[in-house]
């Protein structure tokens, strides 16, 4: 009997740690499309005996992004001298997999996911935001825009629940008054009360900096009638109107998801 319990107790152990190894596998092969750090590749044209191309972008990462920029995120550094060994076919691949060309570049150049910023004073008044954005993408998970993943839908990767309140924000990383209305959108709760109802509420926030959302916020616009003078970030969308501009995002945004124009959101519209 005692045998027969050991091949019972055998056979539920190896069913087990199958189990857990097909559980596993699907988790890394669901992660695994996500890059586990920002890549910053920095491409130079060095000669120069006594000049080190590499240190030169070492001490502009430092100078641009402040400890608490660079503490933010985990990054892999690539700086490469195209005059030596293997640098110049490293820099074509690299514009041949973001569909750059080499048409008015200049360099140093520095790529950050598939964005390119040519010559050294692009690349110092960019770093900053391209890290940013960069780190957004790899960290909020659903709503990346990577020009190389993208779906022919703009809009197939954000989530509309009819039975929810949904808020569209869009904003821009250095964008002061983004910034100064974030924590207005931080402080939304996870559902709303319209009338006796408590209805969950969704809030995606899209950088426009990232990916096709600047694609998506253009068509936004139009499809709301936004006139010139509200076409800027901050802005918020609802189901039928929008707020623009951290006043009327601080001053209307709760009391309206507190009235239902969260309520209903759709793309079908959108043609």
């Amino acid at each position: 009997m005692s045998f027969w319990r050991n091949v019972c107790q055998c056979s539920l152990v190896v069913a087990l740690t199958f189990a857990c190894l097909l559980t596993a596998r699907a988790v890394a092969e669901e992660t695994a499309a996500l890059p586990e750090k920002i890549e910053l590749y920095y491409f130079h044209e060095t000669v120069c005996g006594s000049c080190d191309g590499d240190q030169e972008f070492y001490d502009l990462y430092n100078e641009v992004l402040s400890p608490e920029d660079r503490a933010l995120y985990p990054v892999k550094i690539y700086p490469t001298n195209v005059y030596q060994t293997g640098g110049k076919e490293a820099f074509a691949e690299k514009l041949a997999l973001f569909g750059h060309s080499t048409d008015n570049l200049s360099f140093p150049v520095l790529m950050v996911n598939s964005k390119l910023f040519s010559g050294l004073e692009s690349i110092r008044s960019n770093l900053r935001e391209a890290f940013l954005t960069a780190g957004e993408d790899i960290f909020v998970n659903g709503y990346v825009y990577n020009k190389l993943t993208e779906p022919d839908d703009i809009f197939a990767r954000i989530p509309v629940d009819a039975d929810h309140s949904t808020v569209l924000y869009f904003y821009r990383i250095t964008c002061e008054e983004c910034n100064a209305a974030k924590p207005t959108i931080d402080a939304l709760p996870e559902s709303v009360s319209i009338g006796e109802t408590d209805t969950p509420l969704d809030v995606v926030r899209l950088n426009t900096r990232s990916g096709n959302v600047r694609d998506i916020l253009y068509t936004m616009f139009d499809w709301y009638d936004v006139p010139d003078e509200d076409r800027v970030v901050p802005i918020v969308f609802l189901s039928d109107s929008y707020l623009s501009g951290k006043e009327d995002i601080e001053s209307r945004l709760l009391a309206d998801l507190r009235d239902g124009k969260g309520l209903g959101f759709t793309f079908d519209r959108i043609d």
